[in-house]
């Protein structure tokens, strides 16, 4: 059977003279593998010395030149199966054939043993710097897992805060309209008790009016006048308890108006301000700018463009008329600013 040795000059000459020693000992009488192969065509992979050799085979071939270069790959895989290293070049391990045993079928193909060789040492080297490698990355992936548990647990706090916040600002405003209500309802009271007043006041001009005529005869019998008046003392006094009442929803009212007022000047006050401030927005701003400018806002938006997604933060409040309004600043999906709503005099839109 013909084989050929191909020695490299990187490789020792003394292994390549052994193991040509050995291979003629093997196609010896007794010596020789199976069907008088190499000794070396029966083994996967086998250390000797410094170097480490594996053994390429591609069965079946219907060239010569395929058949080695399937073999050369077959051993790289059979190199890379010992060593659990891939892409031997890439790693700087230079892999080098020893010699090739060719082997022609009955069938007329031909069946090539490839033997490889690359030098431990080397090998060596390249599975610490591997495990170096994936130390560091398993480092490198525990820190990332750490910083994003802790991003998600920022993130958390924040979602409860700004659900805290949004609470408190609706029931801001349900006080609000309560208080608008309520007022309503006060008037109509201070109405009603108004008409009765005026009843009641009516009532006692016509009663004065019935007496006047007995008050003007000569007081002989004094038992008319008592009379006249002992009817006339419940009016009065229920005239008085209807004037305390009054009085005391008056002042109520007042107190009631003086604060709803305030609230209303307040709210005034932020509107001015938000409108005020609006006007240096311009297109490009980050978010933390638009914040430095108007303050932090925990309303947000998000809508879906024709050609990106982006969001908006909102800016609620109300005019002295009790009239909500808002100012909507919009971030394209780099998050700088591509749109200004409801800001007098500066709005600009996305396109």
């Amino acid at each position: 059977m013909p084989f050929s040795i191909r020695p490299s000059h990187r490789f020792p000459v003394q292994v390549t003279v052994l193991i040509f020693v050995l291979s003629m000992i093997a196609a010896t009488p007794g010596f020789a593998a199976k069907d008088g192969r190499p000794f070396w065509t029966e083994k996967s992979s086998f250390i000797e010395g410094d170097d480490l050799f594996v053994v390429g085979v591609a069965s079946n071939s219907k060239t010569v030149e395929e058949a080695r270069k399937q073999a050369f790959e077959n051993g790289k895989l059979e190199l890379m199966n010992f060593a659990q290293v891939t892409s031997l070049e890439a790693r700087g391990l230079v892999v080098e054939t020893q010699m090739t045993f060719e082997e022609p079928q009955p069938n007329g193909t031909v069946t090539v043993y490839r033997l490889l060789r690359v030098p431990i040492e080397k090998l060596r080297a390249i599975q610490d710097n591997l495990r170096t490698q994936t130390v560091v990355q398993e480092h490198a992936l525990e820190k990332a897992q750490r910083d994003l548990q802790g991003v998600q647990q920022s993130l958390a706090r924040k979602l409860q805060l700004l659900d805290g916040q949004s609470r408190q600002t609706q029931e801001t405003l349900d006080s609000v309209s309560k208080l608008q209500e309520t007022l309503g309802l006060k008037t109509s009271k201070i109405e009603q008790k108004q008409r009765e007043v005026e009843q009641l006041l009516q009532q006692l001009s016509d009663k004065v009016k019935r007496t006047e005529p007995a008050q003007s005869q000569p007081r002989v019998a004094g038992t008319k006048t008592m009379k006249s008046t002992a009817n006339t003392a419940p009016l009065y006094q229920r005239l008085q308890e209807t004037e305390a009442q009054l009085d005391a929803q008056e002042a109520q009212l007042r107190e009631l108006a003086v604060r709803a007022k305030e609230r209303l000047a307040s709210e005034n006050e932020t509107a001015k301000a938000y409108q005020r401030k609006c006007k240096f927005i311009a297109k490009g701003m980050t978010r933390d700018e638009v914040i430095e400018i108007l303050g932090e806002s925990h309303q947000f938006g998000r809508y879906l463009g024709p050609y990106q997604n982006g969001f908006s933060t909102i800016y609620k409040f109300m005019d002295s008329k009790g009239q909500s309004h808002d100012v909507s600043v919009g971030f394209a999906f780099n998050a700088l600013v591509e749109s200004l709503v409801g800001c007098k005099g500066n709005e600009f839109h996305r396109f």
